[in-house]
């Protein structure tokens, strides 16, 4: 198993994630907590994965990539939490 590796994801990054998550999860009457597991209790499906990807990108200005598509990734939000702030630390930056 792959795993972003190198600190901690940082409040601010696993908060915007969270918020996210429970506005898609509000008519699901579902609460979460960090360590929820997102994808096999059934909470996202394939099309909340795909407008979570999409929200990051967007939102903190990263491009995922192939390798970063693994359900593992977005298993809970904490682990986006970890991938997302992995790859805002990688980031190129452009002067």
């Amino acid at each position: 198993m792959k795993t972003y590796k190198g600190g901690k994801a940082g409040s601010g990054t696993y908060q915007q994630i969270i918020n996210h998550i429970q506005g898609v999860l509000k008519d699901r009457q579902a609460t979460i907590d960090r360590h929820t597991s997102l994808i096999a209790k059934g909470l996202l499906d394939s099309l909340d994965i795909l407008a979570l990807i999409e929200f990051v990108e967007n939102k903190f200005r990263i491009k995922l990539g192939n390798d970063d598509l693994n359900p593992e990734y977005f298993e809970t939000a904490s682990s986006v939490a970890l991938m997302v702030s992995s790859k805002i630390r990688t980031k190129p930056q452009w002067s």
